[in-house]
């Protein structure tokens, strides 16, 4: 999945669900595992197109979600499941990263409710 990264953070969170919303309605039939779901960045629409675009090129199917209330742009991507050498086209973008609490986790104590897993490199993703 990939979101724009120029939108708030809140919006990048509802866009990605969005995404992810049309692809379980669209590719539901062709996977029954539950896959991984990692979210990375772009900084823009024309980056997300431009994402979109070669994706295809590499036989990745995506669903492309436009936000009406952004006056129709394209906020974010949900890919159709992948394993294996198939994720290899997504080792090009970022994970999707927020700004980081002003303390460190050890320092305030960590909180699974508040702080959740961290991110995982996706090359070390397992289906």
């Amino acid at each position: 999945m990939l979101v724009r990264t120029d939108l708030v953070p809140e919006q990048q969170t509802v866009q990605a669900c969005h995404a992810v919303a049309e692809a379980v309605h669209h590719f539901h039939a062709l996977s029954r595992t539950h896959p991984n779901l990692v979210i990375c960045a772009v900084p823009d629409e024309a980056a997300l197109l431009r994402a979109a675009r070669d994706l295809a090129r590499r036989g990745v199917r995506t669903r492309l979600f436009v936000e009406p209330d952004l006056g129709d742009t394209a906020t974010a991507l949900a890919a159709e499941p992948v394993c294996g050498a198939a994720r290899r086209p997504f080792r090009r973008y970022p994970l999707l990263r927020f700004s980081r609490p002003t303390q460190p986790r050890a320092e305030r104590g960590a909180d699974p409710r508040r702080d959740g897993p961290r991110p995982h490199d996706l090359t070390e993703v397992t289906p």
